[in-house]
């Protein structure tokens, strides 16, 4: 590490000086290119990137950009980051930024404006990882340009990958060039049409890609929006490193991680430790997966003599000895417990957070995250996370990460989307499992409301909690003092009775089942309010509405990932003998694909009776399909929303006959 920054500091140490602007920069500073897009607040002018694999586990590479500044960012502190390195497996050879005004002046940039620090973005994650980056110079103006080129030596990844347009920017023109190690093949896959075959130097078997204004419109995203990502992934296989299909990848890691995963003495004894006093098979997993996300505390270490290191585990014994481990230090514990009392498990690599990043067509993907396959069997509870796969069978799916999701549920960022199922000689992609309503997740709901003849409400609610719908719940409790959750649960009731006085309740959670029960009661002084002669307005008491979902206004091309929403409301509103509602209650049923929503009431006696429910499973939405789940849902908080019409009794007539 201290030779790298060593190497940095005299690199960049000579005065600012006037310089030339590199002949590699010039055709990125025409007038068409510096007048298009110039009221972007950054232009990447040029994204160029060219790869030599010098052997099959190491590549040399040089990156180059024009970046035009068209908005100076706000503040001394704003900086730019070029290159992120792991400073135990990479070398940078030279690093040159230059600073170019529109009157033609160049110059290089001064050490002062240019940083190497630490990349440790959180107290969870130790690791050898840097950032090198520069500072905006004091004396850029608008208009003004920043150069760099920066060459490197890094450990190959089994996995390549170059993307344009992550960050936002418009992009004038990129360029991605890679050239293969002597008796090694590239095999690629592009995730977007707007990159096209690569050009071929026969020669040497250099592929390059080129990618021209590139200026989609980033903003006006919907909610949860995955755009697609304009990116290269790229394999250099050799005899040794095939990588042709996921069962190739899934032998490859499952040569480094199954020795991680033997069970020693301490995991025996610790196991055998867990499952004292249960009976049943899933009863003892739980106690396992309980253990492992109460008592071993979240930390990555990586720090290792090759780029695998952040897919290779600690050991079960380190991990459980530590007390500390990642997500892949984790996975591989339980596995190892799980073998130490006779069951089986498996890791599961997979791209937490979007699920559109591993592709079942071509095994060219990073994973940033691992889980737990557990094999499912004929006890295994309705409504638990379980992926199927055609040939290895049924896996109940468990993330072992945090203590927020208990065995039988699944984070949202782990749904949808592929895992790589790693196991010797027969591993393979799996698709993973989304939450569905009518399972073990959502919310039913029984609210009465009495109202009085002043117009005062009455409320009694019960809510229960299951699944997903718990564990948020779980974690506002955790999180929020008593005093403070009161306001929460608070502005649950806002939207139909906006003042609550005499509020109290109580919660009953079964951390096994995962549920839990909220019991509220108070009073909504002025819920009935006068609208005219002998009629008077009260809002349907909905506790919990589905999330809104944004316009979809970018033409960005991608996916909206939603989460799901399972709501059944049983309502009954006791009125005063005074009152009846003034019109039927419309019947609503709405439906757009496998989203449901409904809304039903009738009058019996002196009251109303209501039930609403609102279905949407978890899932990927295209544009179309979202907008039409976005008009399903308007329609149904129009009616939701719509408050009812009561009107006064009126007194039947008396006819008096002689």
């Amino acid at each position: 590490m201290k030779k790298i920054s060593w190497l940095i500091i005299g690199l960049l140490a000579g005065p600012l000086s006037a310089a030339s602007l590199p002949d590699w920069a010039k055709p990125a500073t025409t007038p068409a290119a510096l007048a298009w897009k110039n009221k972007a607040s950054v232009v990447e002018l040029l994204d160029e990137t060219s790869t030599t694999y010098v052997r099959a586990d190491s590549i040399l590479s040089t990156e180059r950009s024009v970046l035009q500044v068209n908005i100076l960012p706000e503040g001394s502190a704003q900086s730019m980051p070029i290159f992120h390195y792991n400073s135990d497996t990479d070398k940078i050879v030279t690093l040159k930024v230059w600073h170019h005004t529109p009157g033609g002046k160049t110059r290089a940039v001064d050490k002062e404006f240019l940083y190497d620090v630490a990349s440790m973005g959180s107290q969870h994650f130790w690791h050898a990882y840097r950032t090198v980056g520069f500072a905006y110079p004091a004396n850029i103006k608008a208009g003004d340009l920043i150069v760099y080129e920066i060459t490197y030596e890094e450990s190959a990844h089994p996995v390549r990958t170059q993307g344009w347009g992550s960050g936002g920017r418009p992009l004038y023109q990129g360029r991605f060039t890679l050239t293969p190690a002597a008796g090694s093949k590239l095999h690629w896959y592009a995730t977007s049409p707007l990159l096209q075959s690569p050009t071929v130097d026969q020669a040497t078997g250099t592929l390059t890609w080129t990618l021209e204004k590139c200026a989609q419109n980033t903003t006006g995203r919907p909610t949860a929006f995955y755009a697609e990502p304009i990116s290269l992934y790229v394999t250099s296989s050799t005899p040794e490193i095939p990588f042709s299909n996921w069962t190739e990848v899934s032998d490859s890691i499952a040569k480094f991680m199954e020795p991680q995963a033997q069970p020693g003495p301490a995991v025996i004894a610790k196991a055998q430790a867990a499952i004292a006093g249960k009976v049943t098979r899933w009863e003892k997993i739980r106690a396992l997966v309980d253990m492992i996300q109460t008592e071993v505390s979240y930390l990555s270490m990586t720090k290792g003599p090759d780029v695998l290191d952040g897919y290779r585990p600690h050991t079960a014994e380190q991990c459980l000895l530590n007390r500390y481990g990642d997500c892949k230090d984790k996975a591989t514990l339980l596995v190892s417990l799980l073998r130490a009392i006779g069951d089986q498990g498996h890791v599961v690599l997979l791209y937490a957070g979007n699920p559109t990043l591993v592709s079942p067509e071509r095994p060219l993907a990073r994973f940033n995250h691992a889980i737990t396959a557990i094999p499912a069997d004929d006890d295994t509870p309705p409504g638990w996370p379980v992926a199927v796969h055609p040939r290895l069978g049924r896996f109940v799916i468990v993330d072992s990460t945090t203590s927020g999701n208990p065995l039988g549920t699944l984070p949202y960022g782990d749904q949808s989307g592929y895992g790589l199922l790693v196991m010797p000689e027969g591993g393979d992609l799996i698709a993973l499992p989304t939450d569905v309503p009518g399972g073990l997740n959502g919310n039913k709901t029984k609210l009465t409301l009495t109202l009085s003849p002043s117009g005062v409400g009455q409320i009694h609610l019960e809510d229960q909690f299951q699944g997903q719908a718990a564990i948020r719940l779980r974690n506002l409790r955790q999180n929020l003092a008593r005093q403070d959750l009161q306001p929460a649960l608070e502005k649950r009731l806002a939207e139909f009775a906006p003042r609550l006085e005499k509020f109290k309740w109580t919660e009953n959670a079964d951390v096994a089942k995962n549920t839990s029960t909220l019991t509220i009661n108070c009073l909504a002084p002025n819920y009935a309010k006068v609208a005219g002669k002998d009629l008077v307005l009260i809002n349907l008491p909905a506790p919990h509405l589905p999330p809104p979902l944004d316009p979809w206004i970018t033409d960005r091309k991608g996916q909206s990932w939603l989460p799901m929403v399972d709501l059944d409301t049983d309502i009954v509103i006791s009125l005063p003998p005074s009152l009846s509602l003034s019109e039927p209650i419309p019947t609503l049923k709405l439906q757009v694909n496998e989203v449901t929503a409904t809304l039903r009431g009738e009058q019996i006696g002196n009251e109303i009776h209501l039930h609403t429910t609102y279905q949407q499973p978890a899932g990927l939405r295209t544009k179309t399909d979202y907008e039409a789940l976005r008009n399903l849902e308007q329609k149904y908080l129009q009616a939701i929303k719509r408050p009812m019409i009561l009107k006064e009794r009126v007194a039947p007539s008396v006819t008096v006959r002689d």
